[in-house]
């Protein structure tokens, strides 16, 4: 026997009795929760009726709220505390399970089909998973069916559009995550869902016509860049999307400043990018990044020229001086609207916004 203890029933009531804590485990000893004059009726069939119990080994209290909307369930309850029986309408949610304010695991529940049903939702295991199981989030029904939540995921993403042709909107799995974005323009970085397979699609802004499409999958260990270039139905440079990962959002180090390189103009098929008149990249082609430099914040020459011609096609000033702990890419761009042949290098930074560099000779 490793647990022995006495119950009052009530009778003409429901229980449900839990098996909380751990053998051995002298903070939280294995004991017995029982929740009493439990409704297991639920005749709505657009609300999910349930009953939240604290049961993680290693935490003091829980939160749990809705991660799109920050709407709190519950906060601050303690372990083997449950929180009476709470309504929701039966829908898709993003759960944030929480302690003080921190988000520790976020957690997929889809509950569209889960109306008229009642349930306890249970949060169990260690946080450090050294310790025993890990933990988890789980849903208990009546008919004595258990059901773990799956641990959902998350990534950041920044869009640039640098396709010379209309606004563009961006769908992700049949929704549209950006809307109607300008050539040259990009977008601050967005929280977007990874670690499983998605359908992206391009689209002109307000059309239903796709542009480019394919399958994605995303890590959440990485951020990423997303920018659409070249032309649609040009044969040379089509429109296509180049997904950037390791991307960054602030320098590597400390009072410095990192910046990166996309060649993205249709006019140039190649060419050698120099940095205060030394060589960084050489036979870069259309569509290609060279990754990030670390420099102290100050005021550059960045030069371009095509591998062929030893003149410089362009030189461009890079004002990192008051960009201490950001990142920025650099990329090269068309301007058709004023030069069908043109060539001009802009700057991406981490919050979205575009400029263009002041160019010192063209």
């Amino acid at each position: 026997i490793i647990f022995r203890d006495t119950l009052n029933l009530e009778e003409d009531q429901n229980h449900i009795i839990m098996a909380q804590g751990a053998i051995g485990n002298n903070m939280r000893p294995l004991q017995l929760k029982v929740l009493e004059s439990v409704i297991l009726e639920n005749n709505n069939p657009q609300i999910f009726r349930f009953n939240a119990v604290h049961g993680a080994l290693d935490l003091s209290s829980i939160d749990l709220s809705d991660h799109q909307t920050a709407q709190n369930f519950f906060a601050q309850l303690e372990f083997n505390q449950s929180t009476g029986f709470i309504e929701v309408f039966a829908d898709q949610y993003l759960l944030d399970l929480m302690t003080s304010g921190i988000t520790l695991r976020t957690y997929e529940a889809n509950l569209e089909m889960l109306g008229a049903t009642t349930a306890i939702v249970f949060a169990s295991g260690y946080l450090d998973s050294a310790s025993g199981p890990s933990l988890g989030l789980f849903l208990a029904f009546p008919d004595g069916t258990v059901l773990e939540l799956p641990e959902a995921f998350f990534t950041n993403v920044q869009f640039l559009q640098n396709s010379p042709s209309v606004p563009l909107d961006f769908y992700l799995n049949g929704r549209r995550i950006v809307e109607n974005i300008k050539y040259q323009e990009g977008t601050p970085p967005l929280e977007l869902r990874a670690e499983h397979l998605q359908w992206l699609e391009i689209k002109p802004s307000g059309s239903s016509d796709v542009v480019f499409e394919d399958s994605i999958m995303l890590h959440s260990d990485e951020n990423y860049l997303m920018a659409v270039q070249g032309i649609p139905e040009d044969i040379n440079t089509p429109i296509g999307l180049r997904i950037i990962n390791n991307y960054r959002f602030e320098s590597s180090e400390s009072g410095r400043v990192d910046f990166a390189f996309l060649h993205g103009a249709t006019t140039l098929d190649v060419l050698d990018l120099y940095f205060e008149g030394g060589p960084v990249a050489s036979n870069i082609a259309f569509n290609n990044f060279v990754s990030f430099s670390t420099v102290s914040p100050a005021t550059y020459v960045l030069s371009i020229n095509e591998p062929s011609n030893p003149d410089y096609y362009g030189q461009y000033a890079l004002d990192l001086s008051d960009k201490s702990g950001e990142a920025l890419t650099v990329f090269a761009t068309t301007f058709l609207e004023t030069d069908p042949d043109g060539f001009n290098l802009w700057a991406l930074e981490a919050d979205g916004t575009t400029y263009e560099l002041v160019g010192l000779t063209h």
